[in-house]
């Protein structure tokens, strides 16, 4: 995904509250391995069968016993945690395994929310370390911005306008729903970074690590993004 390089996901963790971040990568972990189901050339009978598995233990998360490490470090950091917006992700998955693609823009936005938004939420609750209402509004913004900034990357030139219009009015619409608190941090890190690189042809590469650094710092100190 092009707002979450390698670079920026450091970056964003550094930024993070110590405390948090062991539960932080253990919830990327996670997210990532659901999301292998929908590798290039993974055969479909496969990919069905780990997102069978994964639902069934996102169940047994939620239930306080479950069986792969990650989870069960995760759920040692946080065992009181929202774990059943995980399920948002696995139908997210299985919608685009079954080969389907949203017909318009709020099933787009639906389909964000489910992919990025559930995770995006739950990691707000695991850095706060209680949910809050607010918390649900951050989310879904940012996961139009992750979206979107996928959209950007996949989309063919003629495509490329709309798609680059819809990420700035999803950076716009996330800073409004900035509220300072220290649950946003590492998505306002990941999306102030993407801000940056955000022109009217599209993405620039990654800027050199120091930089990144003044960039994610100035960004997490004034809880704002800059959009050019």
């Amino acid at each position: 995904m092009s707002a979450l390089t390698p670079l920026s996901a450091r970056l964003a963790l550094a930024f993070t509250p110590t405390e948090a971040r062991g539960a932080v990568t253990a919830l990327d972990t996670l997210a990532q391995e659901i999301r292998v189901s929908l590798a290039e050339g993974l055969d479909h009978t496969v990919a069905h069968t780990r997102l069978v598995w994964w639902r069934e233990e996102v169940a047994r998360l939620m239930k306080g016993a479950p069986l792969h490490p990650v989870s069960r470090t995760l759920h040692a950091a946080a065992p009181a945690a929202r774990y059943e917006r995980l399920e948002a992700l696995i139908i997210a998955c299985e919608f685009v395994l079954a080969g389907h693609q949203p017909a318009n823009e709020a099933e787009r936005a639906a389909l964000y929310g489910r992919m990025y938004g559930a995770v995006e939420a739950l990691r707000c609750e695991l850095i706060e370390g209680v949910a809050q209402p607010h918390f649900e509004t951050f989310a879904a913004r940012l996961a139009e911005v992750l979206g979107h900034a996928e959209r950007v990357e996949l989309s063919l030139f003629d495509e490329r306008t709309a798609a680059l219009a819809a990420l700035r009015s999803a950076l716009v619409a996330l800073n409004a729903s900035i509220t300072g608190a220290r649950g946003e941090r590492h998505g306002l890190v990941v999306a102030g970074l993407l801000a940056h690189r955000l022109t009217p042809t599209g993405l620039t590469p990654e800027p050199a690590p120091l930089r990144a650094l003044y960039l994610a710092w100035r960004t997490a100190r004034r809880h704002r993004l800059e959009i050019a």
